[in-house]
C-alpha cells in the first residue's frame, strides 16, 4: 500500500517553512547581541550601610576597618588607640556620657555628626556634644540659606585646603571656646570643629554627607576622610553607621532567634487548631416537614426558656373563660372573683384554685402543670 502525497498539505508546509526562514532572517538582520550597562541602583549592602564606600576606601589605604550597627561600640568602647566614627550620636544617659568622655580623655579619637539643632540656650541634658559646649544651630532665616556651601579645611603641612560640602542652614557653635581648630564657610560660621579632650580629640561636623556613599565622591571628601579617619599605630577604625536603638522584635531576634521561631510556630499551630473540628459530625437533619405537635412543643419550649411562662397558659385561660361566658351569659356582669366563686360552687371546687387557674399566670413548672390540669377539668365541665 502506497501513501499518496497531498498537494495542498505540501503547499501549506512549504509556505510555513518559507515564513519561518524569512522571520529568522529579519530578526538576525535587525537585532544583535551586545553587552549593556544598566543602573540598578544601590546594592543591598550599600542601602544597609551608608558608610560602605568609606569602609572600602579606608581598607585600600591599609587601615583595619570594621563597620557595625547598633550601640554595641558605645556600650563596650574599643581600645583608646582606635578611632570611632559615629553616624548620629543621639541621646546618651549619664553613665554612657561619662564613659565616652573618659575614653576620649584617655586617648580615643571620636568623629561624630551633630544629630539635631539645639533650640534656645538650654540644651538637652542627654546631649553629649552640648555638654562639651558645642551646639548645632539653624540659621534664623532659612529662606536665605538654602542649599550647601563650600568650606575650605586646612591641614598642617598641606599647601592647599580640602573642600568640604556642608549645609548652608546649619552651623556649629562653640559656646565654651574649646575648639582647637575650625573650618569656616564664607558666612563666617563653622561647619567642622575639632575639640581636644585630654589626650584625645573629638571631631564634629554639621552633617555627615562627606562620609556617605552618596557624597564621598564629591569635592575633596575622600581625601578629607583619609585625613580625619587615620588611626594611631596599631589602631582600628570603627564605622558605626547606625547607632539607633533597635526595636523589641529586632532585639529578640538578635538575642534568641530560636525562641522567636518557636513562638511563631506555636502561634501558627494555635491558629490552625482553632479551625479544626471538635468531636464527631452531627447527622444531617431530615428535610421533611414537622408535625404540628412538634411545632407546638418547640414554641412552648422557647417561651419557657425565655421566661414567658404566662403566655403559655394565657390562651388556654381565655378560651376556658370564654366557653363559660357563652354557656352562662349572666356571668358577663360579674367580676373575676365572683365568676370564679360561681364556677367553683357549681363544680364543687375551691374558689381560690379556680381563680388562680383562670386569672393568675403560673409562677413555676409545678404551678403550670397543676393549673393546666384544673383548666382541663373546668373546660370539660363547660361543655367545651
Amino acid at each position: 500500500m502506497r501513501l499518496e502525497a497531498n498537494p495542498t498539505r505540501l503547499v501549506v508546509v512549504g509556505l510555513v517553512l518559507i515564513g519561518a526562514a524569512l522571520a529568522v532572517a529579519w530578526f538576525l538582520r535587525n537585532f544583535e547581541r551586545r553587552p549593556m550597562d544598566m543602573d540598578v541602583g544601590w546594592s543591598l549592602a550599600a542601602r544597609r550601610n551608608p558608610f560602605l564606600a568609606a569602609e572600602s576606601l579606608l581598607r585600600r589605604l591599609g587601615h583595619p576597618v570594621e563597620a557595625v550597627a547598633g550601640r554595641g561600640p558605645l556600650r563596650d568602647l574599643p581600645p583608646t588607640r582606635d578611632l570611632l566614627v559615629v553616624n548620629g550620636l543621639g541621646p546618651l544617659n549619664q553613665g554612657r556620657r561619662a564613659a565616652l568622655q573618659a575614653w576620649v580623655e584617655a586617648g580615643g579619637e571620636l568623629l561624630v555628626t551633630a544629630l539635631e539643632p539645639s533650640d534656645g540656650d538650654s540644651p538637652r541634658p542627654d546631649d553629649f556634644l552640648a555638654g562639651l559646649g558645642v551646639r548645632l544651630r539653624e540659621a534664623e532665616t532659612p529662606g536665605s540659606a538654602q542649599g550647601r556651601v563650600k568650606v575650605p579645611v586646612t591641614f598642617t603641612g598641606e599647601p592647599l585646603p580640602l573642600n568640604l560640602s556642608a549645609p548652608a542652614r546649619l552651623y556649629l557653635e562653640d559656646t565654651a571656646d574649646r575648639a582647637q581648630s575650625a573650618a569656616l564657610a564664607e558666612d563666617g560660621q563653622a561647619r567642622l570643629l575639632q575639640v581636644p579632650l585630654g589626650r584625645g580629640h573629638i571631631t564634629l561636623s554639621a552633617d555627615n554627607r562627606f562620609l556617605t556613599n552618596a557624597g564621598i565622591g564629591e569635592h575633596d571628601h575622600a581625601a578629607l576622610l583619609a585625613r580625619l579617619a587615620a588611626p594611631a599605630d596599631g589602631g582600628k577604625v570603627w564605622l558605626l553607621y547606625d547607632s539607633a536603638v533597635p526595636g523589641l522584635l529586632a532585639t529578640l531576634w538578635r538575642a534568641a532567634p530560636q525562641a522567636v521561631l518557636a513562638g511563631a510556630l506555636l502561634a501558627l499551630g494555635f491558629v490552625w487548631h482553632l479551625g479544626r473540628r471538635l468531636g464527631p459530625l452531627e447527622p444531617q437533619p431530615e428535610r421533611g416537614r414537622r408535625d404540628l405537635m412538634e411545632h407546638l412543643e418547640a414554641g412552648a419550649g422557647f417561651l419557657w426558656r425565655e421566661g414567658r411562662a404566662g403566655q403559655l397558659s394565657a390562651a388556654a385561660r381565655g378560651r376556658v373563660e370564654g366557653a363559660w361566658l357563652r354557656r352562662h351569659p349572666p356571668l358577663r356582669a360579674l367580676g373575676q372573683g365572683q365568676r370564679a366563686a360561681w364556677i367553683a360552687a357549681r363544680l364543687g371546687l375551691a374558689e381560690v384554685d379556680v381563680e388562680r387557674a383562670l386569672y393568675t399566670p403560673p409562677g413555676d413548672a409545678q404551678a403550670l402543670v397543676t393549673d393546666g390540669a384544673l383548666l382541663q377539668r373546668i373546660w370539660v365541665a363547660a361543655g367545651g
